[in-house]
């Protein structure tokens, strides 16, 4: 009799063990459905909603845009015969890399500067100042003598020197060679990451090009390339009608700097200031190359698209 209620008990307590299995399992599957769920919505997220966003990280990562100066546009009259041509010479440019140190800079314009002389003129008190504090030598000099207690390499600290050296700059003299390479540092720091400037665009000699030419891998950014300026084939008078240019030293006009700058144009490029030039100056400008580099299994590859502009006068 006993026997029996024991299989009984048996029973019940392996039906109980049994009917709680399912549950469990139900569980685990709930579980693992939403697993799979919010990793399918992940999935969609990032395919559809933010593939944009990650193609274009991806793409900058693995390229970059440079844009190039280009001759302005050429001026026919009715007949086909220019009236307004340009002349090239050779030029040392410089195209900022798109991410590089004030310290970088630093070594580049020293090492240019023993090769290329430039015009020190509109070297600026501020730049004058950042170059002098760049070397250790001399920034421990102005710490000295400033008895700035600003942390070195703060913010706070480069100010203070850069300030001090501004309102005392007759006690922290230049040499003429390194006013030279403090005119090359400004001109690089000054310029827009992928944007060429010139570091010197006239009177480059022969050996000025041969030195830079040789020497162009250890110059990161540094290359020769051509400056143009407006030539008159049919004669200067013509000037009078079709009006004048800035250079590249000169700048873009005080009047209208503002607004050119917002529309994509370096400090040193070149543009109509009067008449026919400044008239059609959105026609002459012509369109920038734009150098697209993108690294392919260690290859690299440009496009440079043929741009020709031609303004005729009926």
């Amino acid at each position: 009799m006993q026997s029996p209620k024991r299989r009984g008990k048996r029973r019940v307590s392996t039906n109980g063990s049994l009917s709680r299995i399912p549950v469990r399992l139900n569980v685990l599957m709930g579980i693992v459905v939403l697993m799979l769920g919010a990793l399918g919505w992940r999935l969609a997220t990032l395919q559809i909603t933010d593939s944009a966003k990650y193609k274009t990280a991806v793409t900058s990562a693995e390229s970059s845009v440079e844009q190039v100066n280009v001759q302005r546009g050429m001026i026919y009259d009715s007949t086909g015969q220019a009236l307004v041509a340009n002349k090239g010479s050779q030029a040392i440019t410089y195209t900022k890399p798109k991410s590089i140190t004030e310290s970088e800079m630093y070594a580049i314009a020293n090492n240019v500067g023993k090769y290329l002389t430039v015009d020190t003129k509109q070297l600026s008190t501020p730049n004058y100042a950042t170059y002098y504090i760049q070397d250790p030598k001399r920034a421990k000099r102005v710490v000295e003598a400033s008895g700035t207690t600003a942390a070195p390499g703060t913010d706070a600290y480069v100010n203070a020197l850069r300030g001090y050296v501004e309102k005392h700059k007759k006690r922290f003299p230049l040499t003429d060679l390194q006013k030279n390479k403090a005119m090359i540092y400004q001109k690089m720091a000054n310029s827009y990451a992928l944007s060429t400037v010139y570091l010197k665009e006239t009177d480059v000699t022969q050996q000025e090009i041969a030195d830079i030419g040789e020497r162009q891998s250890k110059m990161p950014g540094v290359k020769v390339g051509i400056y143009y300026t407006r030539d008159y084939p049919q004669g200067d008078a013509i000037k009078s009608l079709v009006g004048g240019t800035s250079t590249s030293k000169s700048g873009l006009p005080e009047d209208s700097v503002n607004s050119l700058l917002t529309q994509g144009y370096s400090r040193d490029d070149v543009v109509g200031t009067s008449y026919l030039e400044k008239q059609y100056e959105s026609t002459l400008k012509g369109r920038r190359p734009v150098l697209k580099s993108q690294l392919i299994k260690m290859a690299t590859r440009r496009k440079r698209p043929s741009i020709r502009v031609k303004l005729v006068i009926t």
